[in-house]
């Protein structure tokens, strides 16, 4: 996006552009029980997809059995979203977002050679 949340007076700003196709559901509880969410990135954007979701519950790790229908994956992440952006103690600001203007942006993807930098 061309604007992101809050402003670089404070240095560098993580942010990261998802568009997984409903893997939302498998990323955002393990970036936020991480601590990754709140604690490192500041501003999520992206696009919700509203496909039908049937995880099975892992029998290792115990993670996910969720079961969502179309309609309801949509109303669940955005719910998601707006509890996590409501969080006092969370600097992480998520927002429903399909920008794709960084493709013409002119500026060159990082790559292994810029790691470092």
């Amino acid at each position: 996006p061309t604007t992101v949340h809050g402003n670089y007076t404070s240095g560098p700003k993580v942010v990261m552009k998802m568009d997984i196709e409903s893997l939302e559901f498998k990323v955002l509880p393990d970036i936020w029980f991480t601590g990754v969410l709140c604690n490192t990135i500041d501003y999520i954007f992206g696009e919700l997809h509203d496909h039908p979701i049937d995880y099975e519950q892992d029998k290792i790790t115990g993670k996910g059995d969720l079961h969502l229908g179309r309609g309801e994956s949509y109303k669940f992440l955005s719910t998601v979203m707006k509890c996590f952006n409501s969080f006092k103690g969370c600097k992480t600001r998520i927002e429903e977002l399909d920008d794709e203007s960084y493709l013409d942006d002119g500026m060159p993807f990082p790559n292994a050679t810029d790691k470092g930098r």
